[in-house]
């Protein structure tokens, strides 16, 4: 197991460690920092993702944007077995939306309308860490930084993890994406002016 690996699952273990009364204040939080985003209003299609393995929940989140007619959108895998092609395409999802697990447990829209990433204007993703220079360690998998990788118009990136998991400074790879902003239970930090 190399030292990233070892790292990740020592971050997750300490995730899945929390209590469920820190999880929901931690969500309730995250929420009022969301709204000190920068032009919070405008953006319409907001990509959210489905909390898994310990991971700081959008349950607030995704009810404060569906009460403001907010369009929001899951992820879905695309080609899972094949890591070349792998990436991912966002659902809609709303109250009436089933979910269905994939191959890693994570739930995502059985169907519905999908768009690709760049329909997107506001894109919330999960950290397993992260530093204030705005890089960020995921699950290990890739399929964000394939899925961002390239494109001429992205959406505004924000990592979203318990403040726990900021570490001084994280060593991007050459595919790594970088984060507009990340938001906590206890605070909102913007990585690029």
């Amino acid at each position: 197991m190399n030292e990233f690996n070892i790292f990740r699952k020592s971050m997750r273990e300490k995730r899945n460690s929390l209590t469920k009364e820190f999880r929901e204040e931690a969500s309730r939080k995250l929420l009022i920092n969301v709204k000190k985003l920068k032009n919070i209003d405008k953006y319409n299609n907001i990509g959210v993702y489905a909390a898994f393995d310990g991971e700081l929940s959008l349950s607030d989140v995704i009810n404060y944007f569906w009460q403001a007619d907010k369009k929001i959108f899951l992820p879905k895998l695309i080609n899972a077995e094949n890591n070349k092609n792998k990436k991912l395409i966002f659902c809609e999802f709303n109250s009436e939306t089933k979910l269905i697990k994939n191959k890693f447990g994570i739930g995502e829209p059985q169907d519905g309308l999908c768009v690709e990433v760049d329909a997107l204007e506001l894109l919330l993703l999960p950290l397993t860490a992260f530093d204030k220079q705005g890089n960020r360690l995921g699950m290990g998998q890739g399929y964000y930084d394939a899925t961002l990788h390239g494109l001429k118009k992205t959406p505004y990136r924000v990592g979203v993890g318990y403040a726990f998991q900021e570490v001084e400074r994280l060593e991007p790879h050459s595919k790594d994406l970088t984060l507009d902003a990340i938001l906590t239970e206890k605070l909102l930090i913007l990585t690029k002016s």
